[in-house]
């Protein structure tokens, strides 16, 4: 059908208008010509200018057109390492190209395939002898991801012909309510357990601190054996044994071990857990793995500030004393001028949180109390404030302002109270009163009481009250426990004293000591969270790359307010385990991101140190080792992965089919998904656009000109 943007009355305008335009043209001529000549050169001229008119109004050619489109099912192929060492055969490469040769030459009739080929990535596949096998990852995560980003609007199924070794980014299983297609498994490989042992995982803390002992987990796993195994476990760094355990391990179960080790110097130390080898082993690779801690140079620094000796004191410096990744240093105020122990210390930045316990007091100390003051308000030292009977409240909201999380009440009287700690529903639900291990949250109300002012506090708007009191069995609104964050300075406040009472007559009474322990060093824990000064981080992108790996490095740089900046230059020096170095720069990203990628490194390990500097000046430092060494993923699995496969497919609706099984796996796509899909489709032609009709246009105008001139016409 046409349409057009006006009636049909403008079409006949146009064509009255072309035919007296030419015919007034053509009536008479100078040289005169034959009538014949001057009807032909009028009829162009009138077809010109009438087709000129007509694609003026715009006109659409409409009709509907009826087309047929096979569903497509997508054929996902694993070329990944695993399926030259999982089949019986040993060799299943070829075994794999024919299963897959005689599947393109199929008759599928109604259904089109696609096929792809994946391993770490995914790619396509345009003949079985591009199948390679070579692939050092398996992740079938992305491959489903992409068949679900790529190949969407006509797709109907996948079918993954693969051993399920998937060893390389998150569960596929978590990609399949995305997919929302059905994955029927093509399952290739040998589901015996081979004779093998091999480490399933190694769990050890990211951050230690230098002469801190730290634990170190090894779950140990053996297959194919017909009775325990005896295996020795070592805990090796740079080639040095460092601790050496020997277990048994059932066929078919897990065994743990634990080490412990001391880092001895800073910086991101690796280490790497071997197991030895056994008789008759499959293979070797998956005998050891590698981790890494980042060894800070020195344990957390805090510093107890009181106003005078007190059984408050003497605890809270006793308790934190027996944390041994924590370094903690006291001063108690003798008089108005000095601390028994000697000064502050030169530099209070360096602490990671402070507790001042009844300080201010009754006696002024106004130069410790100004130092204590811009380390909290001007370097973001994280501050935990615990009262006493002789703390100047006063004076102490009025040297730390808007960080000390509570309003004093005008005209209270300040009078003393004997008030039980009662956590509120946020308090319970914050990492602050998580009990310790073994106590439960109905310990609370087991602990004797505390003394506070009665009257006095009102929480800030941005503090949040964690605990509130209780005078027998009535509760009131007055905060006892307030936490607050301004910006990255954290604070907090114990607004009571008595707290050794918990540990003496709480613990003789009820057991429950162990809750001031908790109370206090998760205080500690929470206040310093944020405090983090490192301006300048750099880290390769994974901990172990193989030698054929390009080596990536990730940086971030900040300023002294911790904020990003983009316009550092980042350097980067790496030292190889011969003595060679080499240099160079990570690339700025944008929000104080930076990164570069080295082509790869031969086997060994290799230490970097990276600077930061902007417009020379220097920013900061950070150091760490990358380890380069042989990493084959695809060994760690000596066996077909059923039940993956099998998950797969039940929850996505497909089926799960064995290489002998390949005819029932056609006919069943054939019969589910094999019905064409027949599509109307309106196709609109827009004559003014198309290059036809132009041309047709172009050719009467010319046609005109031609003749005329030959005929001697201007």
């Amino acid at each position: 059908m046409l349409y057009t943007a006006h009636g049909p009355g403008w079409w006949l305008l146009w064509l009255i208008l072309g035919i007296g335009v030419a015919y007034w043209m053509y009536r008479r001529t100078e040289p005169e010509l034959p009538r014949w000549k001057r009807f032909g050169m009028a009829s162009l001229r009138a077809a010109a200018i009438s087709l000129l008119g007509m694609l003026l109004l715009e006109p659409v050619w409409s009709f509907r057109r009826l087309s047929s489109l096979r569903p497509q099912i997508l054929w996902l192929v694993d070329d990944s390492r695993s399926l030259n060492t999982s089949t019986p055969s040993g060799v299943p490469a070829e075994t794999v190209r024919n299963l897959v040769r005689m599947l393109q030459e199929a008759d599928w009739r109604t259904l089109e395939p696609v096929w792809l080929r994946f391993a770490e990535d995914t790619a396509p596949l345009a003949h079985p002898d591009s199948l390679r096998f070579s692939g050092r990852r398996t992740n079938i995560w992305r491959a489903l991801e992409a068949a679900s980003s790529r190949y969407r609007e006509r797709t109907r199924a996948l079918v993954l012909i693969t051993d399920g070794n998937h060893n390389t980014g998150p569960n596929p299983l978590y990609g399949l309510e995305r997919l929302a297609l059905p994955v029927y498994v093509l399952a290739v490989g040998d589901s015996t357990p081979r004779r093998d042992v091999r480490i399933e995982r190694v769990l050890a803390g990211l951050i230690a601190y230098v002469g801190s002992e730290v634990p170190v987990s090894v779950s140990v796993a053996a297959s194919g054996f017909d009775q325990p195994v005896p295996v020795v476990a070592r805990l090796e760094r740079e080639g040095r044994e460092l601790a050496r355990e020997a277990l048994f391990v059932e066929p078919g179960r897990s065994a743990l071990v634990e080490f412990r080790l001391v880092p001895d110097r800073p910086g991101r130390q690796l280490y790497r857990v071997r197991l030895d080898p056994q008789p008759g082993e499959y293979t070797y690779a998956n005998n050891e793995a590698s981790f890494a801690i980042d060894v800070l140079d020195r344990r957390r620094r805090v510093l107890v500030v009181a106003g005078a000796p007190d059984p408050d004191v003497a605890l809270l410096r006793h308790v934190l004393a027996l944390d041994p990744e924590l370094e903690v240093e006291g001063r108690t105020q003798k008089n108005a001028a000095e601390f028994y122990e000697g000064p502050l210390p030169d530099r209070l930045d360096e602490f990671q949180a402070l507790f001042l316990v009844g300080f201010p007091g009754r006696v002024p100390m106004e130069s410790a109390l100004q130092r204590l003051r811009r380390a909290v308000l001007e370097e973001g030292v994280p501050v935990i404030f615990v009262l006493s009977r002789q703390t100047d409240l006063t004076r102490l909201q009025e040297a730390f302002g808007a960080v000390w999380p509570v309003n004093l009440q005008p005209r209270s009287l300040q009078q003393e109270l004997a008030v039980f700690f009662e956590p509120t529903g946020a308090g319970r639900a914050h990492p602050v009163l998580e009990p310790p291990e073994g106590r439960s949250e109905a310990d609370w109300d087991k602990l004797p009481p505390v003394f506070t002012f009665e009257g006095v506090f009102e929480p800030r708007p941005a503090a949040r009250v964690l605990a509130t009191m209780r005078v027998r069995d009535v509760r009131l609104p007055e905060p006892l426990l307030v936490v607050q964050q301004l910006g990255r300075t954290r604070s907090a406040a114990l607004l009571g004293w008595g707290w050794w009472r918990w540990k003496t007559l709480g613990e003789a009474t009820a057991g429950v000591g162990a809750l001031y322990d908790g109370l206090m060093r998760n205080l500690l824990r929470w206040a310093s969270a944020v405090r983090d000064e490192r301006r300048v981080r750099v880290r390769p992108a994974q901990l172990v790359y193989d030698p054929q790996e390009a080596i990536d490095f990730l940086g971030q740089v900040y300023d002294e307010s911790l904020q990003p900046l983009s316009d550092a230059e980042v350097w980067v020096q790496l030292r190889g385990p011969g003595g060679g170095e080499r240099r160079f720069v990570l690339q700025p990203r944008g929000e104080g991101r930076y990164e570069a990628r080295i082509d790869p490194l031969p086997p060994g390990l290799y230490r970097y140190q990276a600077e930061a500097r902007r417009a020379g000046e220097r920013i900061g430092t950070d150091s760490g080792e990358l380890l380069v060494e042989p990493l084959d993923l695809e060994a760690q699995q000596t066996q077909l992965n059923l039940p993956l496969l099998r998950q797969l497919a039940a929850r996505s609706g497909g089926e799960l089919f064995g290489p002998n099984a390949v005819e029932a796996l056609q006919d069943r796509l054939r019969s589910r998904h094999g019905t064409v899909e027949l599509r109307e489709q309106t196709v609109r032609i827009a004559f003014w656009q198309h290059p036809a009709v132009l041309a047709i246009l172009l050719l009467l105008l010319a046609s005109e000109w031609i003749w005329r001139r030959r005929n001697s016409l201007p």
